[in-house]
């Protein structure tokens, strides 16, 4: 019965596969032709049907979300097709069945490899992966897994920070953004400590492309919502990225609490000869704390 069943459905299985459309239906097929006939669906998907249809149902496999199709799926992880290999290795990981994806770090396809580098990643296995960016030879992929750790603020840093020295710029660039995805103070360290490495060409392109994301938005909230440690250090990234693009900020910095925080605003605005932050400095001569007042003194004597 399992072999007329195959035969029956899976033709029609793998043409509506790849249909959005027909999403639901193709899982409900799917799950009920695993239910009676496994066999049948291990032969239809390890077929020499074309790689587009099957990786399409593989995905539905996936969502279908049922732990007991991990074997099978382990299997289609040697697959000839690419497409089929990165599509396994998504729907093991929505399983949550990251370990057999170890192996497979070293796939021949870049695609392949950087689906399981992110998949490791986002289940916060990132041993592998971060063994795995030094010799991965294809910058997109180094790149693609770079932006996936940024989801790991804390535990990636050393890695982003490696990545900031990275031979590509198109990975260096990757690796600065992610540091500052969701600042931490180590990582607006390593930033800095990264940036200051960079030829001025090249620093200034990577302080133009943070400029036209989220970045300077991002470390705007963490100046003024966070730990001193961190409100301070993001003054710093700010003063980096362009002082006078987020003027508003840092005087309002050189209201906080800490004098560390209104220090960083003051040295943040050095050089930035707009009204209001000569006006803010003027007042910050008179900071409480000396040496606060001190460097702001020295900004506004140089004039």
């Amino acid at each position: 019965a399992g072999s007329k069943l195959g035969a029956a459905a899976g033709p029609a299985v793998l043409a509506c596969a790849d249909e959005p459309e027909l999403a639901e239906r193709t899982r409900d097929t799917l799950v009920a032709l695993f239910r009676r006939a496994p066999e049948d669906l291990a032969d239809l998907l390890m077929g020499q049907g074309r790689p587009g249809p099957r990786a399409a149902a593989v995905a539905a496999l996936g969502r279908i979300g049922s732990p007991a199709m991990a074997p099978l799926l382990e299997a289609l992880l040697a697959d000839a097709a690419p497409t089929v290999r990165a599509a396994a290795v998504q729907a093991l990981a929505e399983l949550g069945a990251v370990d057999a994806l170890v192996g497979r770090l070293d796939d021949p396809s870049p695609a392949v490899r950087a689906a399981v580098m992110v998949a490791l990643v986002e289940a916060e296995a990132i041993d592998g992966p971060a063994d795995s960016l030094s010799r991965e030879p294809d910058p997109n992929v180094r790149a693609q897994v770079v932006e996936s750790l940024a989801r790991l603020p804390s535990r990636a840093v050393p890695i982003l920070a490696d990545r900031c020295r990275d031979p590509h710029p198109v990975v260096r660039r990757a690796a600065f953004a992610a540091l500052l995805v969701e600042p931490t103070t180590a990582g607006i360290a390593a930033f800095t400590e990264a940036l200051a490495e960079l030829d001025p060409v090249e620093a200034q392109i990577v302080r133009t492309r943070l400029l036209g994301g989220d970045t300077g938005r991002t470390a705007r909230r963490a100046l003024l919502d966070g730990p001193p440690e961190l409100r301070a250090a993001a003054a710093s990234v700010l003063a980096q990225l362009d002082a006078g693009r987020f003027v508003d900020a840092l005087v309002l910095g050189l209201e906080d609490p800490s004098p560390r925080v209104r220090k960083a605003c003051v040295d943040a605005l050095a050089g930035c000869d707009a009204d209001a932050a000569v006006r803010a400095l003027t007042r910050a001569a008179r900071d409480p704390d000396p040496s606060v007042a001190r460097a702001a003194r020295a900004l506004v004597a140089g004039g």
